[in-house]
């Protein structure tokens, strides 16, 4: 008697482990089937340019002195640009379009007979000027009057545009739109259509034009200036939701 109880016992015992783990898969499945799927996307490159006449120059012209000591050659570097100075208002441009953008003061030192204990043998004097040029028809006779009146340095001629952020975000419109159009492209060749967007990445940028000149030994009045286009690129990738 005993022996049939226990034995009802286990089976009991047999049936509530074999339902507990049914129930426990059973879990394991509602939840796996309950998962959302990730979304189906097609990742496409976007790109977008747009080429713009520049509107303004910044010109970076200097004087340069060199004499046997440091009052010498700051006096004469300061006889020199307050001529350039006073030129470049005769001709017309504003004072608030000119700034100083680099001033030092450098020992020269000869190394040949000592090397080790270089000889100061004088001293050269750097005054340079920031230009901003509105009128790009002026950059000849800007440059050309400067070395006349003394500047014997041009360090950089930078053409750009003012209104950059517009343009940048002009090219991102065309590269978004190039994106939009190749996913149209691809979901239509595949019987699908674009539902959404999952993600965006962006890069945006321009490059102005740069020319430079250690000497202005000629006369730029009469050479025109004619700078190449200002490029605006953008590239996009998008994952657009099928």
């Amino acid at each position: 008697m005993r022996q049939r109880w226990l034995g009802r016992i286990a089976l009991l015992c047999l049936l509530l482990v074999s339902v507990l783990f049914g129930w426990t898969g059973w879990s394991r499945v509602q939840g796996a089937q309950e998962k959302p799927l990730p979304p189906r996307t097609i990742l496409v490159q976007g790109e977008g340019e747009i080429e713009i006449e520049p509107d303004f120059a910044l010109l970076y012209i200097g004087v340069e002195t060199h004499q046997p000591n440091v009052q010498a050659a700051q006096k004469e570097n300061n006889e020199l640009m307050n001529n350039v100075l006073t030129e470049l208002g005769k001709l017309g441009v504003p004072s608030e379009d000119i700034r100083t953008s680099r001033f030092d003061v450098v020992p020269v030192r000869q190394y040949e007979k000592r090397p080790e204990y270089p000889e100061i043998i004088g001293y050269r004097v750097t005054n340079e000027l920031a230009i901003t040029v509105k009128d790009l028809s002026m950059v000849g006779p800007i440059l050309d009057t400067a070395v006349k009146a003394g500047a014997n340095t041009v360090q950089n001629l930078v053409f750009s545009v003012q209104a950059a952020d517009e343009w940048k975000l002009q090219a991102l419109q065309k590269a978004v739109a190039d994106a939009k159009r190749k996913a149209e492209t691809i979901a239509h060749a595949l019987g699908l259509e674009i539902k959404g967007i999952a993600n965006v990445t962006e890069q945006v940028g321009f490059q102005a034009f740069e020319t430079r000149q250690a000497v202005m030994d000629m006369s730029w009045s009469e050479t025109p200036v004619s700078p190449r286009n200002i490029k605006f690129t953008a590239r996009v990738s998008i994952n657009f939701e099928i």
